[in-house]
């Protein structure tokens, strides 16, 4: 029995050569296994190229999982740009510069026309993609936030504070309240278009998302400009008027039913409009305005006189024929106002006042005066009015006496060839200014001022790839992957020891039971 014992004593201290051991108790039996680390690093190295394999293997599985949970879990891509409106709003008696979420004509602007179809299709419009969307899709993917301003935000939050108190009267106020938005709103466009209980989705680029929501904020501009802008120019009604063919009188009556009407299209723009100054021509509205306005009171109307004053015409035996019917019409309006005068004339001699009765109490004497009925105020207002007529028919009628003279003078028609060419310096000149006028128009109309009605900035937004986005992802998968391998590598250079540390250990047991 010692010599079992010094033999099994003796096989201990033989065992424990290593430098380091580990005891493993084993609660099935009373029996001990060692570990010695030192080997199980050993075997670790013998099996190093093929775990070299297994841990690549597994650290591409890691790196696998997050790509697979990155086609079902990936977050949508968004672009937004800010919308800022920039024009002026009719007040009704006057105009000013827009401040809040309000149209042109002064209502409420509608921001769902954004997402209109007719907008959306004039984005789509020559736009190529990289997967074809429809606007039902595109509409869906479109978000507005309208931009509370300050005052209106603070009283929010403070209703809300209050109603969080379960205060009820802060709830009516809410109802009642009526909130003011900034003029400018926010457009966000979402990536991936499809029906919306569909899984899979059509994706664009982040230049693309940039792209179509630019022509978005775009083509909703135009619809602004093309709805509210006045964009009329003036018509051209000078070329209609001839120089030679019609009478010179006529042609001044059209050249001035042209020139006015030249007039009140100017002066119906407002006044920032008529301020603004060309950069071609360095004029603004107002100074053309003016420009017309000398033309019209000098140059056309001093024409005007002289034609009027020296009875010039083209057609010498048609102007006397209109002059003689003038003449008979105006004599005959005359004589019927004669008449009537001296009718009246006859009516107020004869006509009786009424008389008063006029008595004092302190005295007893009784005194009459007459007092004027309305009817006669009336007869005497009618009869000034009869007077002015006439004395404005006699001197008509003596003008065109005058002009019925100068028709059978010898000068009449060369002075109508003078006139003529007057006539046609005065309509170049009116010509050149609506030349003018109309190419100053078109310029404005051109500029920011009437073709940008909203600005939007630069579509933004986070342009993250696939490797930016899974960056912590991939790193965790990877590191469980290796992790993983290096675990299945040690356990299995450990079981190794294991078994062999058993087996040496079940040959010893046998060596001494025998």
């Amino acid at each position: 029995m010692l010599e079992n014992e010094h033999q099994k004593g003796d096989s201990l201290i033989i065992d424990r050569d290593a430098t380091i051991n580990v005891t493993v108790s084993n609660p099935l039996d009373a029996d001990d296994v060692e570990i010695d680390l030192f080997q199980v690093f050993h075997n670790m190295g013998k099996t190093a190229g093929f775990y070299l394999w297994v841990l690549v293997l597994f650290v591409v599985i890691g790196l696998c999982v997050p790509v697979i949970m990155y086609q079902f879990d990936r977050p949508p891509l968004t672009v937004s740009s800010v919308v800022t409106l920039d024009y002026w709003v009719d007040k009704g008696d006057y105009r000013s510069r827009v401040n809040d979420l309000s149209a042109p004509d002064g209502s409420v602007l509608d921001l769902n026309q954004v997402t209109s179809s007719f907008v959306l299709q004039s984005a789509l419009d020559g736009l190529e993609l990289s997967h074809p969307i429809t606007i039902e899709n595109l509409r869906t993917n479109i978000t507005i936030q309208k931009v509370l301003t300050e005052s209106s935000r603070q009283q929010l939050e403070l209703l809300t504070t209050m109603i969080a108190d379960k205060n009820s009267a802060a709830y009516e106020q809410l109802l009642l309240m009526e909130l003011k938005y900034n003029n400018y709103f926010v457009v966000t466009l979402t990536n991936g278009f499809g029906e919306e209980d569909s899984r899979f989705k059509t994706n664009l680029r982040y230049d693309e998302l940039q792209v179509l929501l630019d022509k978005i904020l775009a083509a909703y501009n135009d619809y602004l400009v093309e709805t509210y802008a006045d964009l009329k120019l003036p018509d051209d009604t000078f070329t209609f008027i001839s120089t030679d063919s019609s009478d010179i009188m006529q042609r001044i009556d059209l050249l001035n039913t042209s020139v006015d009407a030249l007039y009140a299209y100017c002066e119906e723009e407002p006044d920032d409009i008529r301020a603004y100054r060309s950069s071609t021509t360095g004029y603004s509205l107002n100074d053309l305005i003016g420009m017309l306005d000398l033309t019209r009171t000098i140059d056309i109307a001093y024409l005007e006189a002289h034609v009027q004053s020296n009875a010039i015409t083209n057609d010498i035996e048609a102007a006397r024929l209109n002059y003689q019917y003038q003449l008979r019409k105006d004599q005959q309006q005359l004589d019927t106002l004669n008449i009537l005068i001296e009718s009246v004339n006859t009516e107020l001699a004869n006509y009786k006042n009424d008389e008063v009765l006029i008595s004092s109490q302190d005295s007893e004497t009784v005194s009459t005066t007459k007092q004027n009925t309305s009817y006669y105020n009336s007869l005497i207002i009618s009869q000034a009015e009869n007077y002015s007529q006439a004395a404005s028919l006699e001197q008509e009628i003596m003008e065109i006496q005058a002009k019925l003279t100068l028709l059978d003078a010898d000068t009449s028609r060369a002075a109508s060839e003078e006139t003529s060419e007057e006539f046609t310096h005065v309509i170049q000149k009116c010509q050149s200014l609506y030349k003018k006028i109309y190419d100053h128009m078109d310029e404005l109309f051109r500029s920011a001022s009437y073709s940008n009605y909203a600005h939007h900035s630069a579509a933004y937004g986070t342009s993250q790839g696939f490797f930016s986005a899974n960056r912590k992802r991939l790193m965790i998968g990877a590191a469980i992957g290796a992790f993983l391998a290096i675990m299945l590598w040690g356990m299995d250079a450990l079981m190794h020891d294991i078994r062999v540390n058993k087996e040496k250990f079940q040959r010893l047991s046998e060596v001494n039971r025998a």
